[in-house]
């Protein structure tokens, strides 16, 4: 499982850093969306074609002897594979990768949930004001105008030398 998050975290890396090389000042911003749509795409699904194998031969027949005798002395073999595991763990570059995968992962959806979080506490405590099929919301705190969904979010504290963002 790790080798696959691996391979889909490579492939999204190749894919954009071609998307940055190439397409990052381009204006058609379409064309953009769908790259990138694309490449999320494409980095699930390819990494798991290369591990895609078809075997068109007949399959072969699993002896039933070694299951029966595995079955006759499984609480023996349990028990000694569980005392091999608990004597051989140890922290390999395997289980090193892992773990700094999962720690960003971890910390990449804290972020994400505290920036969204501070968009929501925006949009509970600010005035609201529908504009052309837009939702303007005026807020008391200092940020800079941006567009969330289909709401566009200006502070009350920032003036705007350009009036085109609320038009």
């Amino acid at each position: 499982m790790i080798q696959y998050i691996l391979d889909v975290t490579l492939t999204w890396t190749f894919l954009y850093l071609i998307f940055y090389a190439f397409l990052r000042k381009e204006t058609f911003f379409n064309v953009n969306r769908y790259y990138l749509v694309a490449s999320i795409t494409l980095g699930i699904i390819l990494p798991l074609l290369r591990n895609l194998h078809i075997d068109l031969s007949a399959t072969d027949v699993p002896e039933v002897a070694p299951l029966v005798m595995f079955i006759q002395e499984s609480p023996t073999v349990i028990s000694q594979s569980i005392e091999q595991v608990r004597q051989v763990w140890y922290l390999d570059l395997y289980n090193v990768m892992a773990l700094l995968y999962a720690t960003g992962v971890v910390f990449f959806l804290a972020r994400l949930s505290h920036g969204l979080w501070n968009i929501y506490t925006l949009y509970i405590n600010s005035e609201k004001e529908y504009k052309d099929g837009h939702l303007l919301i005026h807020s008391t705190a200092d940020h800079l105008p941006f567009s969330f969904l289909n709401a566009v979010f200006i502070s009350k504290n920032i003036p705007l030398k350009n009036e085109s963002i609320v038009k």
